[in-house]
């Protein structure tokens, strides 16, 4: 994977599931990227507060 590649994902429906969890699939191929050289990070309406505990 190139070093260079930042994946950027919405919480809600879309990462996390109604209960506002990351499904363990989800969470395995995040890792992987991450460990991979990729960076990532969130895109949502959410105020930084309710981001935290995710």
């Amino acid at each position: 994977m190139r070093k260079d590649t930042l994946y950027v994902s919405d919480l809600d429906g879309t990462l996390l599931d109604t209960t506002a969890n990351i499904s363990d699939n989800s969470r395995a191929m995040l890792a992987e990227a991450i460990h991979s050289g990729a960076m990532f990070t969130v895109a949502t309406a959410r105020t930084p507060a309710t981001v935290h505990p995710i």
